[in-house]
């Protein structure tokens, strides 16, 4: 799997983001927020193609959540692999990207 980050939908239309999140390419993942965020709708995320699970992944996440939030929506992290769990759960941040508890 290549390290670029790619966001796509499935057959079912639901959003998949794939590759890195890390300090090289952060400034435009945030950018391309728009790319998943509908405002006014809550938005399934699947991160289980990240490559990556640092604070930088992370705090990406969180910026494409508070977009979501300002306006009007939710985002939602669905498929959160174990490392980027635990990093979310680190930073408290698993209610404010919609991870389920379990």
């Amino acid at each position: 799997m290549s390290d670029a980050l790619r966001i796509s939908r499935d057959a079912s239309a639901a959003l998949r983001v794939q590759g890195r999140i890390d300090v090289r390419n952060a400034a435009s993942a945030l950018a391309r927020g728009d790319e998943i965020v509908v405002a006014g709708a809550r938005v399934e995320l699947d991160v289980s193609g990240l490559q990556s699970a640092d604070s930088v992944t992370v705090s990406v996440l969180l910026a494409w959540a508070a977009q979501a939030a300002r306006q009007g929506g939710r985002l939602e992290c669905t498929n959160v692999p174990p490392r980027l769990l635990a990093t979310a759960h680190l930073c408290k941040a698993e209610s404010l990207l919609g991870i389920a508890a379990g």
